[in-house]
């Protein structure tokens, strides 16, 4: 290998070793901080646990997403549209009739995609700043 190539394969190692780090600790500074405050507030031991793993799922996905959106060099933003348009290509395969995307899975696939930009190592563009700040 040249000095250029091990110097990229390097700093895409940083990158990814910067993303897991990210992820360990916006896992560990976030997840125990809800579970002691939902206690605190008289939530059952046992929903606090299913509210901090799903918590930890999420952001999970989102770390996947991150890294596979960096690795396949497509935005989360775009991986996002890519998944929409997936979910309503199978919807339209009914009658032919208008079906919405079910509430839940787009709020999740929004989320996944804004948590993304978290685990992203790419600069996040004018346009998605904008969307996360409403």
């Amino acid at each position: 290998m040249s000095n250029s190539q091990l110097r990229a394969f390097a700093d895409r190692e940083l990158r990814d070793l910067s993303a897991k780090l990210r992820f360990a600790l916006v896992s560990v500074v976030i997840l125990p901080p809800v579970a002691a405050t939902l206690t605190t507030l008289g939530v059952p031991r046992p929903v606090a646990a299913v509210t901090v793993f799903a918590g930890l799922a999420l952001f999970l996905l989102a770390f996947v997403v991150a890294r596979i959106s960096e690795n396949a060099h497509v935005t989360p933003e775009e991986y996002e549209r890519q998944k929409i348009a997936e979910i309503l290509a199978g919807l339209s395969s009914g009658p032919a009739m208008v079906h919405p995307i079910p509430s839940w899975e787009g709020r999740i696939l929004r989320v996944t995609g804004r948590l993304a930009q978290l685990f992203s190592n790419k600069p996040v563009s004018g346009s998605s700043r904008a969307a996360v700040a409403q």
